[in-house]
């Protein structure tokens, strides 16, 4: 039962379709497509207490869509141009940037990623740096609690992922989750998780169809937050399809 600390996450998982609720209870889809009423008479009818618990938890739903569309919007008009200037699915910026921060441009990882996309300043940051300035440097904590400048970094990182680093994967739709799978993991994990040798890496994904590959994503790779992630940010970009 996900109370406590991991509430708020796991009620937006609810909220999309991405987690289902306790063992014995009617699925999410189920229970959002009956009045409130309804609603919490099933779950109070089913075991009492811990039924009506989850009711109160429900009943907040609403509020936690509300919270990321209010915060999506935000953002979208900057999320699109880096989109356009980079050839990227506007889905994926906004599927990438709710699955890091939940739109919060504040955002602070134990690991020290920063904002709305989480760039960590001396791994990605300082890619993009040297890409966007020709010359070596990171950018500063600042720059990066900028939110146009974290989603200007966030972008080109996961265009130099999709240009230079997957660039030798063929199918469109394969590279694209080995960026997503790279956003998180890093690059040369995912291409070690298929081989040592890079070469031979792109050959094996090359080989796959975009199914076996997603499996091998999200069933076999060695880290689970990447697992976890990519699974994630693909059932986001379905909701974010229309942007």
């Amino acid at each position: 039962m996900p109370f406590g600390p991991d509430t708020d996450a796991w009620l937006e998982e609810v909220a999309e379709g991405n987690a289902n609720y306790p063992p014995n209870t009617a699925s999410w889809k189920e229970l959002m497509e009956k009045k409130p009423e309804i609603r919490v008479a099933q779950c109070v009818r089913k075991d009492g207490a811990q039924r009506a618990a989850l009711y109160s938890l429900l009943r907040s739903l609403e509020g936690v869509r509300d919270k990321f569309s209010t915060r999506r919007e935000q953002y979208l008009s900057v999320a699109t141009v880096y989109a356009e200037k980079y050839q990227l699915a506007t889905s994926l910026l906004l599927a990438i940037m709710h699955t890091e921060s939940g739109f919060n441009p504040n955002a602070v990882s134990p690991k020290k990623a920063i904002g709305l996309m989480q760039v960590v300043p001396h791994s990605a940051g300082n890619e993009v740096y040297r890409f966007l300035k020709g010359e070596q440097g990171t950018p500063s904590m600042d720059a990066l609690f900028n939110p146009e400048n974290n989603i200007r970094y966030g972008a080109t990182y996961l265009h130099l992922l999709d240009r230079y680093h997957f660039a030798g994967v063929t199918n469109s739709a394969s590279r694209q989750l080995c960026v997503i799978a790279g956003y998180n993991g890093g690059p040369n994990a995912v291409l070690r998780h298929f081989h040592p040798n890079r070469q031979k890496a792109l050959e094996k994904i090359n080989g796959m169809t975009t199914e076996q590959l997603y499996k091998a994503l999200t069933k076999r790779f060695p880290y689970a937050e990447t697992r976890r992630y990519v699974e994630s940010v693909k059932a986001r970009m379905v909701n974010y399809a229309t942007f």
